[in-house]
């Protein structure tokens, strides 16, 4: 690749990773910033899909077609600012997507204050349930549906605070 200021010229016969690579990347070759917002769109997906696969079982070739043509993956279950965050940096038009400063600088505070809001409910739903407990001396033993709520939500603040917190310090430092 060449480097033009904050532009990369992939040669073609290079190997790329096509699920994480931006419409635009796909079909020219080069590498912007920009690139690089869709590509971490892809990472958020995954952490809050719990690590899935992007287009899984689709094959390279078939993933070229329709990130081109502008299909996205479904968001999975997660917070609305997170969701915005994703459809944001996977926008098809490179001058629409946002750009990492804007992610940083703007949207992190949101995401994490989001994310923060989600411990402290659920840390008030965790104390009526154990007073609910003891007050009526059921089991403090929760249901399955519960307890996977309970899961999803600490998985949710832990990865995503800890994804944004470090992209934060790494692209801001």
């Amino acid at each position: 690749m060449s480097r033009e200021g904050g532009i990369y010229r992939m040669r073609r016969c290079m190997k790329v990773p096509i699920k994480w690579t931006a419409p635009e990347t796909i079909t020219t070759f080069i590498y912007t910033l920009k690139t690089d917002v869709f590509s971490f769109s892809i990472l958020i997906w995954e952490v809050f899909s719990n690590g899935k696969d992007p287009y899984k079982g689709m094959t390279n070739t078939a993933v070229k077609k329709i990130v081109t043509a502008g299909f996205r993956m479904e968001i999975p279950e997660c917070p609305y600012g997170i969701a915005n965050l994703i459809e944001h940096c996977w926008e098809q038009n490179p001058d629409t997507r946002w750009s990492m400063d804007e992610v940083c600088l703007l949207h992190y505070g949101n995401a994490v204050q989001e994310l923060e809001s989600l411990i402290k409910k659920e840390a008030a739903r965790e104390k009526i349930h154990s007073m609910s407990s003891k007050r009526t001396g059921q089991s403090s033993k929760r249901t399955s549906e519960s307890s996977e709520h309970d899961d999803k939500v600490k998985f949710y603040v832990v990865s995503m605070k800890g994804v944004l917190t470090i992209l934060f310090r790494i692209y801001v430092l």
